[in-house]
């Protein structure tokens, strides 16, 4: 235990010093930065103070020539230059109050805020993080700008010493006239005025970027303060009116639960009407003492804007209210068989086409090929449908129970079991197959009960050409009919036709197309082989050859000295 206590005084002393030695070195850094920025301050405003001289002298010098001058033009383009040298020196001035200040100038001059509207006030109270967002967003737009404008005065700098530079490359006044020596000293000294210009304004603009930078927040800080800022004020008077509210919201419903309780009206086994209308009247009048409490909330901590905001949308609550009577009035018209869903008529709910049987509160549809299932839906699900009037041998569904069916899948079976959810495949051999009723559509099964037909093709030797299209057919079909009306009744037997196909690679094929009754759609399978087994027994008693896939080989000659 001594050695822990040690140890546990030893981490405390550390961790202590190092905590000291961190405030004292962050202190020390901060000293240092702002020494920097000291100095870096005074050699902005050093760099401005000859621009300031440069730029007074040359408005007196324009001043002497306004007296001086004999038309209105000249003075009209004097003073206007008098009047930008005058906004110019204005603009130094507040440029060497901002660095010495670290205060932008505007930010005391700024004009009072114009008055809000309500809608701009309802968006601060609705969307106040966005609001924060976007106020802390400030910095980075204004460090953005001061970069923008550096640039641009480092290109105008650059064009400054690139015409300086031209300059010189001039030859010496006393090879050129006095008139001509006269204009390029002025050029000269206006591209040195702009030099110092640019060079000024760019230290200034460095300056305030580097001040920027270091004041500047960062975007976590920023959106902490305003959402706190906001929590303050109307977040908090907000959260208070909505906890009054379920407060009172929910101690009236369990007084209300308990009465009921208590109450020998609702202890009947059938509830007087008269005891269901003061339920509802008990349940209006919660609702109004809950919101008038969050009111009263709002009133005592004089939030005058949440208050009206509050009003507005408990009247419009109100008046919209009135338009929920006209779903009512559509179920009303439903009912009474005036609507777009009618009694008798037909009409599609989740793919599967259904007969409206009746309509009230719930209705019934019934399918007359899905049996004896009725469907129920409330009168709310029905709003919205359409039916239209049926018509003469229309399709309720694409088989019934016990109908033999062949899925698109090759699925073969018997339909054992359909409900409006399901439908259960008995296959040969007794397995079982459930398919969704979308599914099982989805698979546009073939109802073989009602009749089919079994389309096959067989093919012979090319040695039997001569007859492929005379007595072949004829045989086959004498010969298939007879083995079919063997194998099941003579009236299941509806026609056979063979007919020649087409002349293929290695055979003459023939088309065998052989229709059947439903009463036979069991043995589809049986009955195709069937066929194929008579073609063959055929082939055999009338000695034609069967052919089968054949590849033919070249082989090249080699040359004579390979030979």
């Amino acid at each position: 235990m001594p050695r822990l206590r040690l140890r546990f005084l030893v981490c405390c002393l550390t961790l202590s010093l190092g905590a000291v030695l961190s405030s004292v070195a962050q202190e020390a850094r901060q000293e240092t930065q702002e020494e920097s920025a000291t100095r870096r301050n005074l050699s902005a405003i050093e760099a401005q103070l000859p621009l300031l001289e440069q730029e007074q002298k040359s408005m007196a010098a324009r001043r002497a020539d306004l007296e001086k001058s004999l038309t209105d033009e000249e003075k009209t383009e004097i003073e206007r230059e008098i009047t930008e040298k005058r906004a110019r020196i204005r603009e130094i001035r507040a440029n060497i109050r901002s660095l010495a200040s670290g205060v932008p100038e505007d930010s005391w001059a700024r004009e009072p805020s114009a008055p809000r509207t309500l809608n701009e006030e309802f968006q601060d109270v609705l969307s106040p993080i966005l609001e924060q967002l976007r106020s802390a967003t400030s910095g980075p737009r204004e460090i953005s700008e001061l970069r923008e404008d550096i640039t641009n005065w480092e290109t105008r700098l650059t064009l400054a010493q690139r015409a300086l530079e031209r300059m010189t490359g001039y030859p010496p006044d006393e090879q050129l006239g006095p008139e001509m020596a006269t204009q390029l000293e002025e050029v000269r000294k206006l591209w040195e005025t702009r030099r110092t210009e640019a060079k000024g304004e760019l230290e200034a603009l460095q300056a305030r970027l580097a001040e920027r930078e270091n004041d500047n927040e960062g975007f976590v800080e920023s959106l902490s303060r305003g959402v706190s800022g906001f929590w303050r004020g109307k977040g908090l008077n907000l959260l208070l009116s909505i906890l009054a509210f379920l407060g009172v919201f929910l101690i009236g419903r369990r007084l209300h639960a308990l009465l009921r309780r208590h109450s020998p009206l609702h202890k009947r086994e059938n509830v007087p009407v008269y005891a269901r209308l003061l339920d509802l009247l008990a349940g209006l009048l919660i609702g109004l003492f809950a919101t008038f409490a969050s009111l009263l909330v709002l009133y005592f901590r004089g939030d005058w804007l949440l208050l009206s905001i509050a009003t507005i949308v408990i009247a419009a609550t109100v008046i919209a209210s009135r338009n929920s009577i006209l779903p009512y009035a559509e179920q009303i018209r439903t009912i009474l068989n005036l609507g777009s869903v009618r009694e008798g008529e037909r009409i599609f709910i989740d793919g599967i086409p259904w007969k409206v049987e009746t309509l009230g509160f719930y209705c019934g549809f019934r399918n007359p090929q899905l049996g004896d299932f009725v469907l129920r839906l409330p009168i709310r699900e029905v709003i919205g449908l359409r039916s239209r009037p049926l018509q003469r041998k229309e399709p309720w569904f694409p088989c019934s129970e016990d109908d033999w069916v062949l899925l698109s899948d090759g699925v073969f079976g018997k339909i054992l079991t359909l409900t409006p959810e399901c439908v259960v495949l008995l296959q040969l051999g007794g397995s079982r197959r459930q398919y969704a009723i979308p599914d099982f559509l989805a698979l546009a099964p073939e109802n073989l009960s009602k009749g089919y037909r079994i389309s096959t093709s067989f093919g012979i030797d090319y040695n039997h050409q001569a007859i492929a299209t005379t007595e072949v057919p004829e045989i086959l079909v004498r010969g298939i009919h007879r083995a079919l009306v063997a194998s099941v009744e003579r009236e299941n037997v509806k026609s056979v036709k063979v007919e020649f196909r087409s002349a293929g690679a290695s055979s003459l094929d023939y088309a065998i197309l052989a229709d059947f009754s439903g009463e036979v759609a069991r043995s589809r399978n049986i009955l195709e082989r069937v066929i194929q087994r008579t073609c063959v027994e055929l082939c055999n008693e009338h000695g034609w050859g069967i052919p089968f896939t054949q590849i033919t080989l070249h082989q090249a000659t080699p040359p004579p000295s390979e030979a």
